[in-house]
C-alpha cells in the first residue's frame, strides 16, 4: 500500500495556486480514467491514447529541460576555454568566428542601405 500511495503521489502533479489555493489535478490520470471506461475499437479510445502519448512526451521533455536548467555548465565551459588557450587554439578559433559573423552581417548591411 505504501508503494501505491507513493507512486500515485509521484504521478500526481498537485499545484496550489497562490491566489485561490486551488489544486490542479493530473491530466494524465484523468485521461487514463477516461480510457478505462471505453471500448477498444472506439474512435474516442484512439484519440485519448494519442492525448496520453502527447502528455507523456511533454512530461519527458519537461524532465530533460529541468535537468538542463539545474546543471551548471560554467565550469565545463571555463575548462574548455582554458585547454584551448593552453594549446594555442583559442585565438585562431575566435578570429575565425569573428570573420564568419562579419561575413554573415555583410549581406544584411547591404540590403538595409538599399
Amino acid at each position: 500500500l505504501g508503494d501505491t500511495r507513493r507512486s500515485l503521489f509521484d504521478r500526481k502533479a498537485v499545484v496550489s495556486t497562490q491566489s485561490t489555493g486551488a489544486v490542479v489535478g493530473d491530466k494524465l490520470i484523468d485521461l487514463q480514467k477516461q480510457l478505462s471506461g471505453l471500448a477498444e475499437d472506439d474512435f474516442k479510445t484512439v484519440e485519448i491514447k494519442d492525448k496520453i502519448r502527447a502528455e507523456e512526451e511533454k512530461r519527458a521533455n519537461y524532465k530533460i529541460e529541468n535537468i538542463r536548467r539545474k546543471h551548471n555548465y560554467l565550469p565545463l565551459i571555463m575548462e574548455m576555454l582554458k585547454i584551448l588557450s593552453e594549446k594555442g587554439m583559442l585565438l585562431p578559433l575566435t578570429l575565425k568566428a569573428k570573420e564568419k559573423m562579419s561575413a554573415k552581417d555583410a549581406p544584411k548591411k547591404d540590403t538595409s542601405m538599399s
